[in-house]
């Protein structure tokens, strides 16, 4: 009698997980949005008193999958993105910052693991990218050398640049320059995730994914030249909807 029912809840529990397979769509297309947090890899080098601060920002994605099995898939985002950073003045010259919102268009290719459940599963994304640096935004505050500034009395000690001259505020787009500037921007990936299947059409998702740049913002126009990449790590929700049954 044991036998008879382990029996059947075996062949109930492969004729759901067989459904469930079935159900499983072969081509998917989606909608994301997420936060982002950029920080710069580069040097100071002769600046002291400077240091690169990450700055937040967000993306929009439209993301493509195709399952070769159920397990394995290929995925295509169109993305738009933004990696922020700041650079800030320490020190005696505090108060002195510039921070750059920069727009990219993206298109990841990945290769996409899942694993787990019918409808609750977690997936790895590996693979690289490649992004265009659309526009960059500067706004902060530098010193005005055209200020009157001040003079100090013979009781008052200089602690900081700002207490002798005044400051000014900006904020303005980039003019891009091509001896100079490199938009196209290359680099690897690495996302980990979980979806869960609403509907035999429908799942949605949560993923943490880390962009690594491999190329330089700039482009090799001087004498001892400090490179600057991107390092971008970003967390998104979104939806995707499932047709092309197998």
């Amino acid at each position: 009698m044991h036998k008879k029912l382990l029996l059947l809840l075996v062949s109930l529990s492969s004729l759901a997980a067989m459904q469930g397979y079935a159900q499983q769509q072969r081509y998917e297309i989606g909608l994301s949005a997420g936060y982002t947090r950029n920080s710069l890899t580069t040097d100071n080098g002769y600046r002291s008193f400077t240091r690169h601060y990450p700055l937040n920002g967000f993306q929009v994605a439209v993301p493509m999958q195709y399952h070769v099995y159920d397990w394995l898939g290929v995925q295509l985002d169109l993305t738009y993105i933004q990696k922020n950073y700041a650079v800030r003045r320490t020190g005696f010259f505090e108060g002195i910052e510039s921070e750059f919102t920069n727009s990219f268009l993206q298109a990841p290719l990945m290769a996409h693991f899942s694993f787990g459940g019918e409808d609750l599963r977690g997936f790895l994304n590996l693979g690289g990218y490649a992004g265009y640096w659309v526009s960059s935004r500067i706004r902060g505050a530098s010193a005005d050398v055209f200020s009157a500034g001040r003079d100090l009395g013979d009781d008052e000690q200089l602690f900081r640049y700002t207490d002798l001259i005044d400051l000014y505020n900006y904020d303005e787009r980039v003019a891009f320059d091509s001896r100079r500037d490199r938009r196209l921007e290359l680099g690897l990936l690495s996302g980990v995730g979980l979806e869960y299947r609403v509907s035999p059409s429908y799942k949605v998702f949560a993923e943490a994914r880390y962009h690594y740049s491999l190329t330089d913002l700039q482009k090799d126009y001087m004498v001892n030249q400090i490179p600057r990449y991107n390092n971008t790590l970003g967390v998104q929700v979104g939806v995707f909807y499932g047709f092309g049954g197998r």
